[in-house]
Protein backbone atom coordinates (compact mmCIF):
# COMPACT_ATOMS: atom_id res chain seq x y z
CA UNK A 1 0.00 0.00 0.00
CA UNK A 2 0.92 3.40 -0.91
CA UNK A 3 1.83 6.26 1.55
CA UNK A 4 -2.18 7.56 2.44
CA UNK A 5 -4.17 10.14 4.77
CA UNK A 6 -4.37 7.40 7.32
CA UNK A 7 -0.89 6.97 8.49
CA UNK A 8 -0.36 10.59 7.80
CA UNK A 9 -3.02 11.75 10.41
CA UNK A 10 -1.67 9.27 12.84
CA UNK A 11 1.52 10.11 12.36
CA UNK A 12 0.64 14.24 13.39
CA UNK A 13 -1.28 13.13 16.29
CA UNK A 14 1.72 10.71 17.53
CA UNK A 15 3.83 14.06 16.81
CA UNK A 16 1.40 16.10 18.84
CA UNK A 17 1.53 13.71 21.92
CA UNK A 18 5.56 13.30 21.39
CA UNK A 19 5.78 16.99 21.78
CA UNK A 20 3.36 16.96 24.95
CA UNK A 21 5.58 14.20 26.23
CA UNK A 22 8.81 16.08 25.99
CA UNK A 23 7.38 19.18 27.38
CA UNK A 24 6.16 17.65 30.81
CA UNK A 25 9.29 16.11 31.00
CA UNK A 26 10.88 19.58 30.84
CA UNK A 27 8.31 21.11 33.66
CA UNK A 28 9.52 18.27 35.71
CA UNK A 29 13.33 18.86 35.05
CA UNK A 30 12.68 22.87 35.49
CA UNK A 31 11.18 22.26 38.55
CA UNK A 32 13.01 23.84 41.37
CA UNK A 33 15.11 25.93 38.77
CA UNK A 34 13.58 28.88 38.01
CA UNK A 35 15.40 30.87 40.02
CA UNK A 36 18.85 29.78 38.58
CA UNK A 37 17.40 30.55 35.03
CA UNK A 38 16.63 33.88 36.41
CA UNK A 39 19.97 34.27 37.52
CA UNK A 40 21.72 33.33 34.45
CA UNK A 41 23.39 37.09 33.41
CA UNK A 42 22.47 39.22 29.61
CA UNK A 43 24.21 41.06 28.22
CA UNK A 44 24.08 45.08 28.31
CA UNK A 45 26.58 47.64 28.52
CA UNK A 46 24.33 50.82 30.22
CA UNK A 47 22.80 48.43 33.31
CA UNK A 48 23.84 48.32 36.37
CA UNK A 49 21.98 44.47 36.84
CA UNK A 50 22.67 42.06 34.26
CA UNK A 51 20.41 39.12 35.54
CA UNK A 52 17.53 37.95 33.11
CA UNK A 53 15.67 38.35 36.43
CA UNK A 54 16.48 42.11 36.59
CA UNK A 55 15.33 42.87 33.35
CA UNK A 56 11.89 41.30 33.21
CA UNK A 57 8.95 42.20 34.97
CA UNK A 58 6.41 39.95 36.92
CA UNK A 59 8.60 36.64 37.24
CA UNK A 60 7.45 34.26 34.86
CA UNK A 61 5.84 30.54 35.35
CA UNK A 62 7.39 27.39 35.48
CA UNK A 63 5.55 26.83 32.20
CA UNK A 64 6.77 29.42 30.39
CA UNK A 65 10.74 28.58 31.71
CA UNK A 66 10.40 24.99 31.35
CA UNK A 67 9.38 25.72 27.62
CA UNK A 68 12.65 27.94 26.98
CA UNK A 69 14.46 25.31 28.24
CA UNK A 70 12.67 22.81 26.06
CA UNK A 71 13.44 24.91 22.83
CA UNK A 72 16.89 25.13 24.08
CA UNK A 73 17.25 21.10 23.87
CA UNK A 74 16.36 21.97 20.47
CA UNK A 75 19.84 24.28 19.82
CA UNK A 76 16.87 26.94 19.74
CA UNK A 77 18.25 29.70 21.75
CA UNK A 78 15.98 32.09 23.99
CA UNK A 79 15.47 35.52 22.62
CA UNK A 80 15.76 38.43 25.85
CA UNK A 81 15.84 41.74 26.57
CA UNK A 82 19.07 42.87 27.17
CA UNK A 83 20.36 43.98 30.40
CA UNK A 84 19.96 47.84 29.02
CA UNK A 85 15.99 46.96 28.86
CA UNK A 86 16.22 48.35 32.93
CA UNK A 87 16.88 51.67 30.98
CA UNK A 88 14.52 52.06 28.78
CA UNK A 89 16.20 50.22 25.75
CA UNK A 90 14.90 48.10 23.66
CA UNK A 91 17.67 45.75 22.47
CA UNK A 92 17.65 42.05 23.12
CA UNK A 93 19.87 39.44 22.66
CA UNK A 94 19.71 35.62 22.70
CA UNK A 95 21.01 32.95 25.46
CA UNK A 96 20.62 29.31 25.47
CA UNK A 97 19.95 28.99 28.96
CA UNK A 98 19.91 25.27 29.42
CA UNK A 99 23.75 25.97 28.71
CA UNK A 100 24.02 28.44 30.88
CA UNK A 101 22.48 26.59 33.91
CA UNK A 102 24.14 23.48 33.42
CA UNK A 103 24.07 20.51 35.51
CA UNK A 104 21.50 17.95 35.42
CA UNK A 105 19.85 20.15 33.21
CA UNK A 106 21.75 19.45 30.37
CA UNK A 107 20.09 15.70 30.04
CA UNK A 108 17.03 17.38 28.34
CA UNK A 109 19.13 17.53 24.87
CA UNK A 110 18.50 13.63 25.22
CA UNK A 111 14.95 14.38 25.24
CA UNK A 112 13.98 15.06 21.23
CA UNK A 113 16.60 13.26 19.90
CA UNK A 114 14.85 10.05 22.29
CA UNK A 115 11.62 10.95 21.56
CA UNK A 116 11.31 11.66 17.97
CA UNK A 117 12.76 8.35 16.39
CA UNK A 118 11.01 6.55 18.74
CA UNK A 119 7.28 7.97 17.67
CA UNK A 120 8.63 7.72 14.18
CA UNK A 121 9.53 4.09 14.58
CA UNK A 122 6.23 3.26 16.82
CA UNK A 123 4.01 4.83 13.63
CA UNK A 124 5.50 3.67 10.65
CA UNK A 125 5.87 -0.20 13.10
CA UNK A 126 1.43 0.01 13.60
CA UNK A 127 0.48 1.55 10.46
CA UNK A 128 -0.03 -0.36 6.91
CA UNK A 129 2.25 1.93 5.11
CA UNK A 130 4.61 0.25 2.77
CA UNK A 131 7.53 0.88 0.82
CA UNK A 132 10.67 2.99 1.54
CA UNK A 133 9.05 6.51 0.76
CA UNK A 134 5.76 6.34 2.31
CA UNK A 135 7.59 4.81 5.37
CA UNK A 136 9.77 7.82 5.37
CA UNK A 137 7.33 10.05 4.82
CA UNK A 138 5.13 8.29 7.84
CA UNK A 139 8.01 9.45 10.20
CA UNK A 140 8.53 12.50 9.24
CA UNK A 141 4.66 13.42 9.50
CA UNK A 142 5.81 12.66 13.32
CA UNK A 143 8.30 15.57 13.22
CA UNK A 144 5.82 17.63 11.36
CA UNK A 145 3.15 17.36 14.07
CA UNK A 146 5.71 17.98 16.51
CA UNK A 147 7.12 20.91 15.07
CA UNK A 148 3.89 22.16 14.55
CA UNK A 149 3.52 22.27 18.20
CA UNK A 150 6.75 23.42 18.81
CA UNK A 151 5.92 27.06 16.68
CA UNK A 152 3.28 28.10 18.58
CA UNK A 153 5.21 26.96 21.41
CA UNK A 154 7.71 30.14 20.40
CA UNK A 155 4.21 32.39 20.92
CA UNK A 156 2.59 30.91 23.54
CA UNK A 157 5.74 30.57 26.00
CA UNK A 158 6.81 34.70 26.59
CA UNK A 159 7.62 36.85 29.45
CA UNK A 160 7.58 40.83 29.30
CA UNK A 161 9.78 42.89 29.80
CA UNK A 162 9.89 45.22 32.87
CA UNK A 163 10.58 48.52 31.56
CA UNK A 164 10.22 48.22 27.55
CA UNK A 165 7.72 46.49 25.62
CA UNK A 166 9.79 43.60 24.65
CA UNK A 167 9.12 40.13 24.85
CA UNK A 168 11.02 36.95 25.69
CA UNK A 169 10.72 33.40 24.36
CA UNK A 170 12.04 31.31 22.36
CA UNK A 171 13.67 32.41 18.67
CA UNK A 172 10.93 32.52 15.89
CA UNK A 173 13.45 31.46 13.08
CA UNK A 174 15.20 28.67 14.90
CA UNK A 175 11.80 27.31 15.91
CA UNK A 176 10.96 27.45 12.36
CA UNK A 177 13.95 25.14 11.62
CA UNK A 178 13.04 22.56 14.07
CA UNK A 179 9.30 22.65 12.68
CA UNK A 180 10.41 22.10 9.02
CA UNK A 181 13.81 20.34 9.02
CA UNK A 182 14.93 19.37 12.45
CA UNK A 183 12.13 16.78 13.70
CA UNK A 184 11.00 15.86 10.39
CA UNK A 185 14.24 14.41 9.97
CA UNK A 186 14.37 12.93 13.46
CA UNK A 187 11.14 11.59 12.87
CA UNK A 188 12.05 9.86 9.58
CA UNK A 189 14.98 8.24 11.18
CA UNK A 190 12.72 6.31 13.35
CA UNK A 191 10.69 5.43 10.11
CA UNK A 192 13.82 4.10 8.43
CA UNK A 193 14.49 2.07 11.05
CA UNK A 194 11.11 0.20 11.47
CA UNK A 195 11.48 -0.50 7.75
CA UNK A 196 14.88 -1.75 8.71
CA UNK A 197 13.58 -4.18 11.03
CA UNK A 198 10.94 -5.15 9.02
CA UNK A 199 13.24 -6.26 6.44
CA UNK A 200 14.85 -8.39 9.33
CA UNK A 201 11.88 -10.47 10.64
CA UNK A 202 11.46 -13.79 8.83
CA UNK A 203 8.59 -14.08 6.55
CA UNK A 204 6.09 -16.62 7.77
CA UNK A 205 6.23 -19.77 5.54
CA UNK A 206 3.71 -20.32 2.93
CA UNK A 207 1.17 -22.59 3.80
CA UNK A 208 1.30 -25.95 1.33
CA UNK A 209 -1.90 -25.96 -0.48
CA UNK A 210 -3.20 -30.21 -0.60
Amino acid sequence: MAFSHQPLRRAGLGGVLTYVAGYLLAVGATAGRVEAVLAVEVSGEYADAHTLGAVLGPEPSLWTVAGWLFANAHFVPTSVPSADATRGMMATTVRNLLDAVGGPLLLLYLVPVLLLPVAGYLVVRTSTTHGVRGELKTGASVGLGYGACFVGGAFLFVAEAASVPVLAGPHGVASIFVAIIYAPLLGALGGHFARYRTELEPSEPRRRVE
